[in-house]
């Protein structure tokens, strides 16, 4: 996915606003499967409710940007994303081969609780295949070079001292 191009110089402190205002108001349109567009009244409101202060121009740009992405990712994007019954099916493979080949990358889970806490497949699923990818590139043995601690790398000579 590229970077819109009006929002790609911007800076961190309107990345901060943007994060700010999803985590106070919701990514999501809860039941709905959609990604939110928060309008820039509401984007002030979370900044008066939070003491922050920005420009109303920076509001504006992120209010325009929380539109513009939302129309992305729910017009766009949601059709090529799996659901948890896909996501399962194309994991299971990548986890047996996790088992077989003894790879050591982490398998997490989500953030449900009970019935619902599963494994957070796409996590898996990037986690297993960079493994195997960085397995089986020569330059990077990861038995070795790879599992080794700051402080052994240097110990070993394979980092020196600035």
């Amino acid at each position: 996915m590229k970077a819109f191009p009006e929002f790609a110089d911007m800076p961190p402190e309107f990345w901060a606003l943007v994060k700010l205002t999803s985590e106070v108001l919701g990514y999501t349109v809860r039941n709905a499967g959609l990604v939110k567009a928060h309008t820039a009244s509401e984007i002030a409101e979370v900044c008066k409710k939070t003491n922050t202060r920005v420009s109303d121009k920076l509001v504006e740009k992120a209010a325009r940007y929380s539109a513009m992405r939302a129309a992305l990712l729910n017009d766009f994007v949601k059709g090529a994303l799996m659901d948890a019954a896909a996501a399962r099916i194309a994991c299971e493979p990548l986890l047996r081969q996790h088992i077989e080949e003894g790879l050591r990358c982490k398998i997490p889970l989500n953030k449900q609780k009970g019935d619902m806490k599963q494994i957070a497949y796409f996590t898996a699923m990037i986690n297993i295949l960079a493994e195997k990818a960085i397995k089986h590139t020569p330059l990077l043995p990861v038995n070795s070079a790879l599992m080794m601690t700051p402080t052994d790398w240097f110990m070993s000579g394979m980092m020196t001292e600035t």
